[in-house]
């Protein structure tokens, strides 16, 4: 009877102590955040950290984006003033500026952070607002991208490379998995 009970609770834990999948943020149906370090300079590295960023250039890949992942919401953290460019925006490769579009949000000389405000976020997360563009929301529906298959990445577009500043690229979403 010991060893029935033993091998159930330890069948049990397992099942919840090994991860489902291989996505490299956490478990199937858990909540992600996944940080994103982009700089100038002369050294590329994996975008992990500001000592291995991926270089400011005009079109750069972020992140190649897993099967069964929900994209909730994009934004960017200037940490050092950003010149050399004029536009800095974040998409997919269907939409340049799909999450982050630099013309409604970003002061790319100004630390800070931007994108977050879902009225100004890219067409992507952008909040529809029932019977009005600007007024109050009565209600609000928010937005989120579903990618059903692999092959898209999340990308950077800039109008030319930065001279100087650093920023973090802030990705918040689900991994759900694929069937």
């Amino acid at each position: 009877m010991f060893k029935i009970l033993f091998s159930l609770i330890a069948a049990f834990v397992l099942a919840f102590a090994v991860p489902t999948s291989t996505f490299a943020d956490g478990f199937v149906n858990e909540k992600f955040v996944r940080t994103i370090y982009v700089a100038n300079g002369t050294k590329e590295g994996n975008g992990s950290s500001y000592s291995a960023p991926i270089l400011c250039d005009a079109d750069s890949d972020l992140w190649a984006i897993p099967a069964g992942t929900v994209i909730e919401k994009v934004y960017v953290i200037i940490d050092t003033a950003i010149s050399g460019t004029t536009n800095l925006d974040i998409g997919d490769d269907d939409s340049a500026n799909g999450f982050v579009d630099s013309s409604l949000s970003v002061t790319l000389g100004t630390p800070g952070m931007y994108g977050w405000d879902v009225k100004n976020a890219g067409s992507y997360l952008r909040v529809q607002t029932a019977g009005a563009t600007d007024a109050p929301d009565i209600y609000v529906v928010p937005n989120a991208k579903y990618y059903s298959a692999a092959g898209k990445e999340l990308k950077m577009d800039l109008t030319t490379a930065c001279t100087a500043g650093r920023f973090r690229v802030i990705v918040e979403g689900y991994y759900i998995g694929t069937k």
